[in-house]
C-alpha cells in the first residue's frame, strides 16, 4: 500500500499542504496567531500567510480533506477558548457550527461546497454539533462589483435561515475569510429573523 502511494505521488505530486501534519500546522498556527475582530467578528489568523492561504486554497478549490482536517484542527480549540470568553453555555445547551453557505452557481462549478467540508471536520458532534440552516440565492459576486459600497449592497437579502433549530441554541457561523464583513451580517441577519438569539460571527482568516 506504501508503495501505490509513492507511486501514485510520482505520477500525480501532490499540493505540498497534503504533506503536513497537523500537529506541525497547529504549530504554525500558534507561530502566526493573530486573532482580532473585523467588523466585530472573530477572526484567528492573517490570510496574508502562505500556509494559511495555501490550505483554504486547498479546502476552497479542491475540497481537500486534509486541508478540512488540518485546518479545523487548528482551529478548534481556539474557538473553544473563544466560546467560553462570550457564552456561558451550560452543559444542556446546544452549540452549532453552521457553515457559511456558498453561491449556488460556484458550487456546481467547483462540483463542493468548501465550508461544509469544513464544518463536517470542525464539529466533532460531542461539544458542537453541524447545522444546515443558511442558505442563499445567486447573485453576481462581491468580487465582481465595481465597489466596496456595490459589494456591500450587493450581498444585502441575499440569505435565508431556517428555524428547525430550537432559538436558545448557540451558533456559531463560520467562514473561511472575512473582507468587508458584509456577508457574514447578511447571514446575521437572515439567523435573526428566523429568530435565532445567541449568534456568533467566526472565520479562519482575515
Amino acid at each position: 500500500m506504501e508503495l501505490i502511494r509513492k507511486l501514485l505521488d510520482l505520477i500525480f505530486p501532490r499540493h505540498p499542504i497534503e504533506h503536513i501534519s497537523c500537529d506541525d500546522f497547529s504549530d504554525h498556527v500558534a507561530c502566526v496567531l493573530h486573532t482580532t475582530t473585523p467588523h466585530a467578528y472573530w477572526s484567528l489568523v492573517p490570510y496574508s500567510d502562505p500556509l494559511i492561504r495555501s490550505a483554504i486554497w486547498e479546502l476552497k478549490y479542491n475540497a481537500s480533506r486534509h486541508a478540512a482536517t488540518l485546518l479545523a484542527e487548528a482551529f478548534r480549540p481556539y474557538l473553544l477558548e473563544h466560546i467560553a470568553d462570550v457564552w456561558n453555555v451550560g452543559t444542556h445547551d446546544r452549540v452549532c457550527i453552521v457553515p457559511m453557505p456558498g453561491d449556488p452557481r460556484r458550487v456546481r462549478t467547483r462540483g463542493h461546497d468548501h465550508m461544509r467540508v469544513f464544518g463536517k471536520h470542525l464539529s466533532d458532534n460531542n461539544s458542537i454539533f453541524l447545522a444546515h440552516v443558511l442558505s442563499r440565492v445567486h447573485r453576481e459576486q462581491q468580487t465582481e462589483q465595481p465597489t466596496r459600497r456595490a459589494r456591500i449592497e450587493n450581498i444585502h437579502g441575499s440569505m435565508r435561515a431556517s428555524n428547525k433549530l430550537p432559538n436558545n441554541t448557540y451558533i456559531i457561523v463560520v467562514d473561511d475569510v472575512i473582507t468587508t464583513g458584509a456577508t457574514m451580517r447578511e447571514a446575521i441577519r437572515a439567523l435573526r429573523e428566523a429568530g435565532y438569539v445567541h449568534i456568533l460571527g467566526v472565520s479562519v482568516a482575515h
